[in-house]
């Protein structure tokens, strides 16, 4: 009786193995695919007069002093641009206005980088993000003389953050502001910043559809509240994002959008054949150590 102890190395097998480890992985989301995503009702991005919204088809007009500059810091565009407000009025207020209007039904969220020039208590003047401004049925969001930063859903209703005063000008930050009327006491309008809840508010929220025109840097029903500074990358949606969506579009802000440290196919190939050699090599030396077996 002979009893051969051998190594089975299988080459198929280890091959098999080895390629579903080339597989290249999937690259992480960058900031504008994870906006994109979350499906906005439009997403201005911004980056010169001419464009329009990514999501929807929206155009953008740039009235007054509005000028390109850098953008925000997003790993996967380094050259991206954002438009800048001077924050003077001088009869022809710098504001971009664009072809939405409404399309908030009681429930929405307004995503937007922002960089202050200078701080509203200095300023001495209100600067408005962006939003659809009517009186007694605000969607505003807007930074105001005592440097807090307020989202309006109704006649003087808000929910108001204030950041730290040394972080704002000079600084870019990504601001959400969401709420949803449709839950009756439950009902919330909530302030994000970079990615984390900052201010929230839990009860009745004005529940009226919005239907004003949507503006970026100036309100178009408020006289005296010119932006200062640059603003980018900004996002409308008609149902309130989640604090998960929020933080991933935030997080997103880091992905450049390829995959680093995958070897070439030919590197591949080559670690499958020495594989495949050590496998036969095995095989054959056992073959020549055979343990035989002869019974007494």
């Amino acid at each position: 009786m002979k009893i051969s102890v051998q190594l089975r190395a299988t080459v198929g097998a280890v091959a098999f193995g080895m390629l579903a480890l080339a597989v290249t992985p999937a690259a992480a989301q960058t900031y504008q695919q994870a906006v994109q995503a979350t499906n906005p009702e439009a997403y201005f991005r911004l980056t010169d007069p001419a464009a329009g919204s990514t999501n929807g088809s929206y155009n953008t007009t740039y009235q007054g002093s509005v000028a390109t500059g850098a953008g925000a810091p997003l790993a996967s565009d380094p050259g991206n641009t954002g438009a800048v407000f001077d924050g003077v009025n001088n009869g022809n207020p710098g504001m971009i206005s664009t072809s939405l209007s409404g399309g908030v039904p009681g429930m929405g969220t307004i995503l937007a980088w922002v960089n202050l020039a200078a701080l509203p208590g200095t300023t001495g003047t209100f600067q408005y993000v962006a939003g659809e401004s009517q009186g007694g049925n605000d969607f505003d969001l807007q930074f105001e003389t005592d440097n807090a930063l307020r989202f309006y859903t109704g006649g003087g209703e808000n929910t108001a953050f204030t950041a730290d005063p040394t972080t704002l000008v000079g600084q870019w930050h990504l601001i959400a502001a969401t709420y949803d009327s449709t839950l009756g006491s439950n009902s919330f309008r909530d302030i994000y910043w970079d990615g984390a809840l900052g201010a929230g508010y839990t009860g009745v929220v004005n529940g009226a559809d919005k239907s004003s025109p949507f503006t970026i840097g100036y309100s178009s029903a408020f006289g005296g509240r010119e932006f200062d500074g640059s603003i980018d990358e900004v996002a409308v949606y008609n149902r309130a994002l989640s604090a998960s969506d929020i933080s991933a579009i935030y997080a997103a802000r880091l992905n450049t959008g390829t995959v680093a440290g995958v070897p070439e196919p030919a590197s591949w190939a080559m670690m499958i054949f020495g594989f495949g050699m050590i496998g036969a090599g095995l095989r054959f030396r056992r073959r020549r150590t055979a343990v035989r077996y002869t019974p007494a």
